[in-house]
């Protein structure tokens, strides 16, 4: 059972970093509050903020978008963020200067920062974070190129150009460059001079134009009077399509701009924000006015990007044994684990120790009566996490996987006779999806099985010439505290 549950916990591994991805603000907080609980960036000099692409090493709209919010974040943990505007001449020497960039993958966009004395050079703190980004960001900026359409002369493409950048901003879900901007770069000549297609030069325009994104958009003739309108968008910084959209149209030029105002709305539906799986968010609690800039005391007092957890588990162990003659015995202890475990922002480790009494004892599934035992043993594991919210973050869930070791002593004794002793040492796969409540509580399960067993009896050894396979497993409630 142990052993499905854990198979189970692994294919949902697939799913849960994406659905539990930082989204921007919490992600900038947390960057924010690592850099100034992290003790090594002097909180009493001002900052020099940069923060470009590092596809192309730019200051484009999203860039600066960015900027913005993380100089917010940081000045809510008490930094002083310099502006562009001030001079700094003749305080160099007091200046700390934050390089950033941000490069998109997929659907994230991935945040870097380094911290370094303005003239010296010297590296006082550097961290990367991702965090989601969801089809088009709300403020992208688009740049519509004029119709690729071989079947209308100059002024009639220009013309339903027109229109169809009419009909996008109509929808709601797009902010349009001008079309004069457009027209400045020429997409025509650019296209003839690197010889690419409209797709393929789109990135150099918008690059040029200092947009978010481009849409191109064909008018294609199918057969007759039937034409195919086909508009694409390419993600400048990413490099990739963030959505497309295809009408059909009669060769009426009467009704093409009916046709491109369809277009446009299928178009806008693959920019449409997506509803909120989890709705009633907490009430959230606004600070007065005169209160703004005072640093949020953190509900668990993470440490620099992490946690520090002591637990107790109330666990079941089971050692299998499977023997020469064909049978199988299990061998079962009920008791206590106690452990501590250090939680960065994905990676940690889990040490603790664990004792039992004697359980039940059964063989080929039949219960037998009469023993009695005890156990005791280490364990510990390095351990990968996935969070509900970030870091620290008040009320969250925590799933964590683990590779770790086990070494255990069990005694098992039948009336008079002489104990058999047996000691186990294991290496293991180990799971724990728990809750923890703003308060620092948490509570859920952990379970480990072994991927590998070695047992040995040391009593009772002419045992061990008969034995040929053995496992170990555990599962059991955890209880703890957050420090």
């Amino acid at each position: 059972m142990i052993r499905k549950v854990l198979f189970t916990l692994l294919i949902l591994l697939f799913f849960v970093p994406s659905s539990w991805a930082l989204d921007q603000s919490t992600a900038l907080d947390q960057v924010a509050r690592k850099l100034f609980e992290g003790g090594r960036v002097p909180k009493d000099k001002s900052m020099s903020l940069e923060l470009v692409n590092e596809t192309n090493q730019k200051q484009d709209r999203t860039a600066n978008k960015l900027k913005s919010a993380l100089s917010l974040a940081l000045q809510r943990q008490g930094f002083k963020i310099l502006r562009a505007d001030e001079s700094l001449t003749g305080v160099g020497s007091s200046v700390i200067s934050l390089k950033a960039s941000y490069e998109a993958r997929g659907g994230e966009l991935v945040l870097t920062i380094r911290a370094q004395h303005m003239t010296s050079g010297e590296v006082f703190d550097q961290t990367r974070i991702a965090f989601a980004r969801s089809g088009a960001s709300r403020g992208d900026l688009f740049a519509v190129l004029d119709l690729e359409a071989k079947a209308l002369n100059p002024a009639q493409r220009k013309f339903f150009s027109d229109s169809f950048r009419t009909a996008l901003r109509q929808t709601g879900q797009f902010d349009i460059a001008s079309s004069a901007e457009v027209d400045k770069m020429d997409p025509d000549s650019v296209q003839k001079q690197l010889g690419c297609t409209r797709d393929e030069c789109a990135t150099v325009i918008g690059e040029q134009l200092g947009v978010d994104q481009v849409v191109s958009t064909a008018y294609t003739q199918i057969q007759g009077d039937l034409y195919g309108l086909t508009a694409t968008v390419i993600d400048i910084h990413g490099g990739r399509i963030s959505g497309s959209a295809t009408v059909k149209h009669q060769g009426d030029l009467t009704t093409l701009d009916k046709s491109l105002a369809a277009l446009a709305k299928e178009l806008a539906k693959e920019f449409e924000a997506p509803v909120p799986k989890v709705a009633v968010p907490a009430p959230a609690v606004i600070p007065p006015p005169m209160m703004a800039q005072r640093r949020p005391e953190p509900v668990s007092a993470p440490s620099s990007g992490g946690e520090f957890r002591v637990f107790y588990i109330d666990e079941a162990t089971d050692f299998t044994f499977d023997w020469s003659q064909g049978n199988q015995q299990i061998i079962s202890y009920m008791g206590p684990a106690y452990g501590i475990r250090g939680m960065g922002d994905a990676w940690g480790t889990t040490i603790g120790v664990s004792s039992g009494e004697f359980d039940q004892f059964s063989d080929d599934g039949v219960a037998q009566e009469g023993w009695i035992g005890s156990m005791s043993g280490i364990f510990m594991s390095i351990d990968h996490y996935w969070y509900s919210s970030g870091v620290g973050q008040g009320s969250q869930l925590v799933l964590a996987l683990g590779l770790g070791f086990a070494a255990r002593d069990a005694t098992l004794t039948f009336g008079s006779n002489d104990p058999y002793e047996f000691s186990s040492f294991s290496t293991n796969l180990t799971a724990s999806l728990d809750y923890t409540t703003s308060f620092g509580f948490f509570f859920g399960a952990h379970m480990s099985t072994a991927l590998s067993d070695s047992t040995e009896f040391t009593t009772y050894t002419d045992l061990n010439s008969n034995l040929i396979a053995s496992d170990t497993s555990s599962a059991g409630m955890m209880l703890g505290i957050t420090f």
